[in-house]
């Protein structure tokens, strides 16, 4: 029978409406129908959702607990409670989603723990819960969350200062196998013993399996340096390996496998299907190239999946020279691999060719940093534009050149490192969570198919990362500032648990938005193959027009992450 979801997308209106302020940036305009009137025909009831607040059996009338979206970031000294006592998750079969809950109390409070129970729904199947713990960084005068630890020995216990407030990610896990429907659990915060404070927990399961190959891509830089540097490295534990592991879970590859190419242990590796693209270093030893090309030549799959990644963005005539020149040995050694040279210029070569047009001769995979695609008709504060006024006079727009190289089969990807800053989206510990899942829709809006981020884990000027995000700051050996103290976590996705009693990788608030956003791109894909691309466009520009050109409402990012949802579920009913 036909029913409404209007009811949910109102209770999650209100958690936007008031957990989330308004800033002053653009805001994208809809032109489309409200989710509010979407429907299924689906022929099982949903459960009621209610904001009753459940009376814990030993109540503490002193504590808070609400809900916020899983992309709101809460300042833990200013707490400001949604009034959402229950929440929603939505989210397909094969997924991982958060729901994210805060506790603050007007008087300091110690000891305290959470848990939640299995999910379930009307038939008793369940969806797995673990509960997450969220640490602050603190950026200029305020806190934001960040590193994000597993509740253990260490972490399970927390304490909540007088005023203040303490976030949790609720973590859900669905299989390919789980049913479709709708499930219930409870949230249970406990003192000691006690059970104080109680709330319900929903989700939803969309009768859509995410891929377990997805066509999006998001590579990274790793530093075993840095890694090391917090983990013993002879206790017997690989832990390059097993942070490399930790970012397969969020459909990251780091750019180098754990083992050399050559290594009968990188076979494994190289077959994962998780394991899109690695990265073969640029050496000086032509035997080696060519023997990872003759072991690579054997497996189809394996070739695809390499690329080489020779020079980083160059910037002058003599830097486009070198790297051709690094290009074409490649080309000799390995014909085939593809190569991969991130770029934010347009240099003047030749008086026909711009650094584009050279560039195109010699790389297979075009990185460019996300401002390239800012248009002259974007309008915003504090844009950059990669053109200079003859060259806009001379090419067509860039995004346009870079979808002629893609029908001419090349790949496109791009970048963001320590800027471009805000008009533009980053992974800013403190920009909102919505800014940095934003940048991956974003990323279906230019028909870019790759992220590429320069390191996971570059802790090297700082003492402590779970302490100083100030990661291309001052150092703190030298006192020296590299580029910027105002640009925090730069180069840095991952904390090591080493600091905070874990024997490996601790993810991040941002790394919790990259899995998210690139399973949405994901989502956004399969919609577009189902149903066109203006479907997926219309979604898109509720909440994002152009590169400098975004909403900040939260309601409306959460409302339509659940249109999408019910849209390719509808499409994928209808192809059946």
């Amino acid at each position: 029978m036909k029913k409404t979801v209007s009811v949910l997308i109102a209770l999650l209106m209100l958690a936007g409406a008031v957990g989330c302020s308004q800033s002053d940036g653009p805001q994208a305009t809809n032109d489309t129908e409200p989710t509010a009137e979407i429907t299924t025909e689906e022929e099982t009831e949903m459960p009621e959702v209610t904001n009753e607040i459940i009376e814990a059996p030993d109540e503490d009338k002193d504590l808070s607990v609400w809900y916020a979206h899983s992309f709101t970031k809460t300042d833990p000294e200013k707490p400001e409670d949604t009034g959402l006592r229950s929440y929603t998750v939505y989210m397909t079969r094969g997924e991982i989603e958060n729901a994210q809950i805060v506790i603050s109390s007007q008087d300091e409070k110690s000891g305290l723990s959470v848990t939640c129970t299995p999910l379930k729904n009307k038939n008793g199947d369940e969806i797995g819960t673990e509960i997450y713990r969220q640490y602050y960084i603190k950026c200029g005068k305020t806190y934001y969350p960040d590193p994000v630890a597993p509740m253990n020995d260490t972490t399970r216990l927390f304490d909540v200062a007088a005023g203040g407030s303490q976030a949790m990610f609720v973590r859900l896990k669905t299989t390919a196998d789980t049913p479709a429907g709708d499930y219930e659990g409870v949230v249970s915060v406990h003192e000691g013993d006690k059970t104080v404070k109680q709330v319900r927990i929903f989700a939803h399961v969309w009768d859509i399996v995410m891929p377990e190959i997805l066509s999006g891509a998001a590579v990274s830089g790793m530093g075993s340096g840095d890694i090391y540097r917090f983990h013993e490295r002879n206790n017997g534990t690989d832990y390059y390996k097993e942070y490399y592991d930790f970012l397969l879970d969020y459909h990251v590859n780091a750019y180098e496998l754990p083992y050399d190419v050559l290594d009968e242990r990188a076979d494994a590796y190289m077959s994962d299907p998780r394991v899109k693209f690695f990265r073969l270093p640029y050496i000086g030893d032509d035997s080696k190239m060519v023997a990872w090309y003759n072991k690579l030549k054997t497996n189809e799959e394996w070739f695809k999946k390499a690329y080489f990644y020779p020079y980083d963005e160059p910037g002058s005539i003599d830097a486009l020279n070198q790297m051709a020149g690094y290009c074409m040995r490649i080309r000799r050694l390995c014909p085939g691999i593809k190569i991969v040279v991130p770029f934010f210029m347009d240099v003047k070569y030749d008086k026909e060719r711009d650094q584009v047009a050279f560039m195109s001769e010699f790389i297979d995979i075009w990185c460019p940093k996300s401002f390239c695609f800012t248009k002259s008709t974007d309008r915003a504060q504090g844009r950059k534009l990669l053109y200079n006024t003859q060259q806009k006079k001379n090419f067509a727009e860039f995004g346009e050149r870079m979808q002629a190289e893609v029908e001419g089969g090349d790949e496109l990807w791009w970048y963001v490192c320590w800027e471009p800053g805000l008009p533009y989206l980053n992974m800013y510990v403190d920009m909102t969570g919505m800014q940095n899942k934003l940048l991956f829709w974003q990323q279906k809006q230019y028909n870019v198919s790759g992220f590429l981020y320069w390191s996971c884990t570059f802790w090297e000027r700082v003492e402590n990362p779970w302490t100083n995000m100030a990661t291309v700051g001052k150092d703190y050996r030298t006192g020296q500032t590299w580029l910027s103290e105002e640009v925090f976590g730069d180069g840095s996705l991952l904390y090591p648990g080493s600091v905070n009693g874990v024997d490996g990788a601790c993810g991040s608030f941002r790394l919790e938005m990259i899995r998210d956003g690139i399973e949405e791109y994901e989502m956004m894909t399969m919609l577009e193959q189902l149903a066109g691309r203006d479907k997926v466009d219309q979604i898109i520009n509720t909440v994002s027009t152009s590169i400098v050109q975004f909403s900040d409402d939260e309601a409306a990012f959460a409302e339509a992450k659940i249109r999408l949802g019910n849209e390719l579920e509808a499409a994928l009913a209808a192809a059946k």
